[in-house]
């Protein structure tokens, strides 16, 4: 009789309207209470939620021992994907919710009363709270080892895809340092892949006035809005899927410039993505790449994205030339985004952005973004990477200039 029947309403209220994949009925969270919990008791449940988050790096989760949730599906497959060994006991509540925002699943907590038992005894005796303080250093290790794992969560980002759209001036930006260099007066065709809500394309449409552009988009949902927002625009089409999708189409335009912008991240098997893409591009074609950087920076909103990776400058060129391109430009950019980012995303463990924080990224801390680059052009790292290529010419009597794609 802990946990009042009632409150279950409240916390599937919270479960759909907030699309998360936990819900925590927390105690300790603002609006929670315990009362009848002796003072000893109160006293080394907080400490032990304190000592939990400190040492894993879990963040956001006030209660994290209590059993009172709702979990999704989802969660409950990629649950039972892990080592269910560790799941017994009251190391389970904690357990899961660790591991659960490593992977970047999202976790919110609704306020309950935890009443004092009418009947039974309770089963946390000393053996329970030894297993439970003696686990934390090892699901700390695991934790780093499951956000490392950028597949794990499934591609849930399409709210931060739509306000990211928004922001024009982080696109403009995006844009520049991707086609580095290209004149616009040179670009016939355009393949964007990866298009996304369309933000990106709308700037390319501003940028090169006339080229005609073919928009390539996977997700269902993205699509339709894509398709919807290019309608009217005769120079603009929209496909669903991926390159590999459009090969012969895409071969058969010889584009000028083929474009990934936050893609390459999302494809596990980067290094066969850009062989396909110098499989359709002409010799001397460009290929524009813009990535997010260092691996150290990854955090629940890369999973939760979808991400396998973030690229350091080595990587992302040996990629890139081994496909069969000369890289012309590669280099970091957003340099003084890592510190935020790093504070939001990896210190506070954030895995979403909001309406408020992306109008301001665009219109305060974009501008000076810009205006500090070249001054902070003599660190070695930056948030992102861009990267500007050409296909590499094919040897006279030569079947490709790439290495040959393996098909089925």
């Amino acid at each position: 009789g802990q946990h009042n029947p009632a409150d279950i309403p409240t916390l599937h209220r919270a479960f759909t309207a907030r699309k998360a994949d936990i819900v925590v009925g927390s105690r300790w969270t603002r609006g929670g209470s315990a009362p009848g919990t002796s003072p000893l008791r109160g006293l080394g449940s907080r400490f032990g939620n304190c000592l939990f988050r400190v040492v894993t790096g879990t963040r956001g989760v006030r209660d994290a021992t209590t059993s009172f949730r709702v979990y999704s599906p989802r969660v409950v497959r990629f649950l039972l994907s892990t080592d269910s060994k560790r799941y017994s006991g009251y190391s389970f509540f904690s357990t899961t919710i660790a591991l659960a925002e490593a992977a970047g699943y999202s976790i919110t907590e609704v306020p309950i009363e935890f009443r004092p038992r009418y009947s039974g005894q309770s089963k946390l005796d000393r053996k329970e709270v030894w297993r439970y303080f003696s686990t934390l250093g090892s699901l700390r290790a695991e934790r780093r080892s499951q956000a490392g794992d950028g597949h794990e969560a499934p591609y849930r980002a399409t709210d931060e895809i739509e306000l990211l759209s928004m922001a024009k001036g982080w696109n403009r930006f995006v844009v520049r340092n991707a086609l580095e260099g290209v004149v616009a007066e040179d670009v016939r065709c355009i393949v964007e892949v990866g298009a996304g809500l369309g933000g990106v394309t709308t700037v390319l449409a501003e940028r090169f006035p006339s080229a005609s552009i073919l928009a390539i988009e996977p997700d269902e949902v993205n699509f339709a809005a894509l398709s919807e927002m290019f309608a009217a625009d005769d120079r603009m089409s929209c496909a669903p899927g991926t390159l590999d999708d459009h090969h012969d189409v895409v071969k058969e335009l010889r584009p000028d410039i083929l474009l990934y912008v936050n893609v390459l991240e999302h494809i596990d098997d980067d290094v066969g993505e850009m062989r396909r893409a110098a499989d359709v591009l002409p010799a001397g074609a460009v290929l524009g790449i813009f990535v997010p950087a260092l691996s150290r920076l990854y955090g629940p909103i890369d999973a939760k994205s979808g991400h396998f990776r973030r690229y350091s400058r080595q990587s992302l060129q040996e990629v890139v030339e081994g496909a069969g391109f000369d890289v012309e430009h590669i280099g970091y950019v957003d340099r003084l985004g890592i510190v935020p980012y790093w504070w939001n995303y990896r210190f506070l463990n954030k895995a979403g952005i909001s309406g408020g924080s992306v109008w301001a990224f665009d219109r305060i801390f974009v501008p000076t973004m810009r205006m500090t680059e070249g001054i902070l052009s003599v660190l070695p790292v930056g948030k992102n990477l861009a990267c500007v290529a050409r296909r590499r010419p094919v040897p006279t009597g030569a079947h490709g200039g790439a290495p040959p794609i393996e098909t089925a």
